[in-house]
């Protein structure tokens, strides 16, 4: 009898680049959670010297372990039975893959905030719902992109039911939503 490795998904124990856990929830795929013991011994020995990772990739998916959390997504997309973590059909795709992209432009702007890396002016103005001036540096302020994360989810017919896709747990809104 073969024994096949469950995947393990190793991250801190924290809520940041979490979507890869939430995804790995809804796609059905058999895995285990584990916090690095000794991250600074763990930290050389991973491809990219980054977490999240995933590993115990089965041979046929290439073996080994996968990083880059863009690529853990799209892996469980593949790697799940069915559709429902990738789309039904190629438009669904490129629906999860545009909020995967915003999902992470979201992730990337409140770690300037988070880290100083901009002005205590800029940070305050992110979170100001009154400014909606899509001419700023990125045109990133929370309200601004709400309002195109509802205006798009409109586009995508359905937003009736409180989801951009037919499954609702694309990978895309699984980092959406993390």
């Amino acid at each position: 009898m073969i024994s096949v490795q469950k995947l393990e998904i190793c991250y801190f124990h924290l809520f940041a680049k979490v979507a890869p856990i939430f995804a790995l929830e809804h796609s059905g795929l058999d895995y285990i959670y584990k916090k690095p013991e000794n991250w600074a011994e763990l930290k050389p020995t991973l491809t990219w010297g980054c977490l999240p990772c995933l590993k115990n990739l089965p041979e046929a998916h290439g073996g080994g372990e996968l990083g880059q959390e863009a690529a853990i997504l799209n892996y469980i997309a593949s790697a799940a039975e069915g559709n429902k973590m990738k789309g039904e059909d190629l438009s669904e795709y490129v629906i999860s893959q545009q909020l995967l992209g915003e999902g992470e432009d979201i992730y990337q702007g409140l770690g300037k905030i988070k880290n100083k890396l901009i002005s205590n002016e800029a940070a305050l103005a992110f979170w100001n719902k009154d400014n909606k001036d899509m001419m700023s540096p990125n045109g990133k302020f929370l309200y601004v992109v709400l309002q195109l994360i509802e205006n798009f989810n409109i586009k995508c017919g359905k937003s009736k039911e409180g989801k951009f896709t037919t499954s609702g747990c694309t990978v895309g809104e699984c980092k959406l939503w993390c």
